[in-house]
């Protein structure tokens, strides 16, 4: 699943900024990632993110964070969030998939870097689906850390292209 141009990512700004501060996360699954104040916090403190508000088409539906950390020379996805509202009915796996195309593209980079928490089951299988692999690594916080390489993804979106023949 390549790039899908009803899903596109628009800078934080004071126009947007109140809804994705208002964008929210089942109870269950607020412990797995910062709250979208405290991500724009952080990418204001390190310039190395890049925050954006994911849209289908019009409609704000969640916050993602990414950006290269030249002094690792890796690209990283660093938050994923889809707001509780949308949830459950194909959004995370459409707009990850245009965000990876995108970030591909963007960053002419070979693999694509995220983490997450072991206890996060439902976006393990979403990562682990669209080609993501351990590597055996930890972050900081002691979280796992994923790989994507590019040549994974173009071959995922070749057979998948295959089925529609």
């Amino acid at each position: 699943m390549g790039e899908n141009i009803e899903y596109h990512f628009e800078k934080v700004t004071k126009s947007n900024l109140q809804d994705i501060l208002n964008l929210h996360l089942p109870e269950e699954q607020k412990h797995f990632i910062e709250t979208p104040l405290e991500c724009l916090k952080e990418a204001e403190e390190l310039n190395d993110w890049q925050p954006r508000g994911i849209y289908y088409r019009d409609q704000l539906i969640g916050f993602t964070m990414y950006g290269e950390i030249l002094s690792e020379k890796r690209v990283w996805m660093d938050r994923l969030l889809i707001d509780h509202k949308f949830q459950g009915q194909g959004h995370g796996k459409k707009a990850l998939s245009s965000l990876i195309a995108y970030l591909f593209r963007k960053y002419s980079c070979s693999e694509i870097y995220l983490s997450l928490y072991p206890d996060n089951q439902r976006a393990f299988t979403l990562y682990e689906n669209l080609g993501f692999k351990l590597n055996g690594e930890l972050d900081t916080k002691g979280e796992l850390i994923m790989v994507l390489e590019k040549r994974t993804w173009l071959y995922n979106l070749e057979n998948e292209n295959r089925h529609y023949l």
